[in-house]
């Protein structure tokens, strides 16, 4: 989600990472899946993109059978 926030025209990685007080290089790879965002990262990105990429997009797609299980739960 991050990646695609920052393909938006007049986003930039350079802008976002000197919000989050972060370098661009982590503001990429994270953006890439490289590198996991602390929880400091991740309330900074949350707060600099307007609730528009949420630390509830770092997590892991669940499986396909993770999701069959969890809906006979």
């Amino acid at each position: 989600k991050l990646s695609k926030y920052l393909a938006r025209p007049g986003t930039t990685a350079t802008d976002l990472a000197r919000n989050c007080g972060v370098s661009v290089s982590t503001i990429t790879r994270v953006a890439r899946g490289e590198k996991r965002p602390s929880m400091g990262l991740l309330a900074a990105i949350f707060e600099h993109t307007k609730g528009k990429v949420k630390p509830n997009d770092f997590l892991p797609e669940p499986s396909a059978a993770e999701t069959v299980a969890a809906n006979k739960e």
